[in-house]
C-alpha cells in the first residue's frame, strides 16, 4: 500500500518518464526504429492507463478495458457496465479535472472510439503492462495499492465526507440490506467533490 504522499511522487515520475522508450533506440536500422516505436507506444498506453486508474481509484482491469463509449466528457462521467465490475453491477465514476485532462490529452478528438488505452495490435493492455510501468518508475508497490491509499486519504484528509461516499467511489457494497433498500441516491455530488479533491492531491 502507498503512503499518501507517494501518489504524488509516482505521478511525477510517470510524467517524467515519457522518454523511457529511448533505450530501445540503440538497435541498428529500420528494425530498431520499429522496435523503439512499438515500445514507446505501449509504454505510453501503460503509463496513461495507470495514471487514469490512480485518478479514478479504479481497478486495473476496469481502467485497461475502458472505452470511449463509456466516457461522457460533458457530464464528466465514466459508466462501467456490470460485466466489468467485481460486484456485477453498473458503476458510474465521476471524473475530476485531472482525469478529464488526461483523457483529452491522450486521444485526439477524431479518434475517440473503442478502447482508450490500447496495447499492441489494438488489444487491451495486460495487467503486466501496468505493473511494468510501476517498476519502470522505480516503484515496488502494487497497482491495487492505490485504492487502499485513496481510502486512507479520504478518511484522513476529507473528514467531512461520510465514509459511505468513499466506499461508493470504490464501487464497494455499502450498508446493510435494509439500508440499501432505503438508499435511493448514489451520492454523486458528494463523490464528485471527493474525486476532485483526490485529483488535486494526486496531480497538483
Amino acid at each position: 500500500m502507498f503512503a499518501i504522499g507517494h501518489c504524488q511522487s509516482l505521478t511525477i515520475a510517470l510524467k517524467c518518464g515519457e522518454e523511457s522508450g529511448e533505450r530501445y533506440g540503440q538497435a541498428d536500422g529500420r528494425q530498431g526504429e520499429k522496435r523503439k516505436a512499438g515500445y514507446a507506444k505501449g509504454n505510453a498506453a501503460g503509463r496513461s492507463a495507470l495514471l487514469f486508474a490512480v485518478l479514478t481509484a479504479a481497478r486495473s482491469g476496469e481502467a485497461r478495458q475502458a472505452t470511449w463509449e463509456q466516457i461522457d466528457l460533458e457530464a464528466r462521467t465514466w459508466t462501467l457496465p456490470s460485466e466489468l465490475m467485481k460486484m456485477k453491477r453498473p458503476h458510474v465514476v465521476t471524473l475530476s479535472d485531472a482525469a478529464v485532462a488526461l483523457l483529452e490529452a491522450y486521444t485526439p478528438e477524431d479518434m475517440r472510439e473503442g478502447l482508450i488505452f490500447r496495447g499492441l495490435r489494438g488489444k487491451p493492455l495486460t495487467d503486466m503492462a501496468l505493473s511494468q510501468t510501476m517498476r519502470s518508475a522505480g516503484r515496488t508497490e502494487t497497482v491495487h495499492g492505490f485504492r487502499s491509499s485513496f481510502r486512507d486519504w479520504a478518511a484522513e484528509k476529507m473528514p467531512t465526507i461520510p465514509a459511505m461516499v468513499a466506499e461508493m467511489a470504490l464501487a464497494h457494497k455499502v450498508g446493510t440490506a435494509t439500508e440499501q433498500a432505503y438508499l435511493r441516491s448514489d451520492l454523486r455530488d458528494m463523490r464528485r467533490a471527493l474525486m476532485e479533491a483526490w485529483g488535486r492531491h494526486v496531480a497538483p
